[in-house]
C-alpha cells in the first residue's frame, strides 16, 4: 500500500513542452512494463498502458489496464490536498484504490 498527496498540478503548458498530457495515473506494474516511446506515433506509454501494469486516472475518472479504460463513477478531479491510496493484496491478488480514504 502506498499513498500520494497532491500538492499542486503542474501547469498544462509545462507538461506539454515535456511530452506529457495533464493526466496523472498511479498504480502497480511488473518488471516487464513497457514505457518506451511508441515507434508509430512517438507517444509515451505509462502505467496502465500495457498488460503488465494497472492504474487509476483521477483526471479522466477511470482505471487502466493493457491500454483498456474502465470508467469510474463521476467524482471530483484530483486537486491540491487529495490523497490517493493504492493497495495490492498479493494473497487475494486484488488491487484497490482510495481517494481521501474512501474506496473507489
Amino acid at each position: 500500500y502506498y499513498e500520494i498527496r497532491f500538492h499542486e498540478y503542474p501547469e498544462a503548458d509545462n507538461l506539454a513542452e515535456n511530452g506529457f498530457n495533464e493526466s496523472f495515473q498511479f498504480g502497480w506494474a511488473t518488471d516487464q512494463i513497457r514505457t518506451a516511446l511508441s515507434e508509430e506515433d512517438g507517444t509515451r506509454g505509462g502505467v496502465g498502458d500495457c498488460g503488465h501494469s494497472w492504474a487509476m486516472d483521477g483526471k479522466r475518472r477511470c482505471l487502466w489496464h493493457a491500454g483498456e479504460m474502465e470508467e469510474l463513477d463521476p467524482g471530483p478531479d484530483w486537486e491540491p490536498g487529495t490523497v490517493v491510496g493504492v493497495l495490492f493484496d498479493m494473497d487475494l491478488v486484488k488491487m484497490q484504490f482510495t481517494e481521501n480514504g474512501e474506496l473507489v
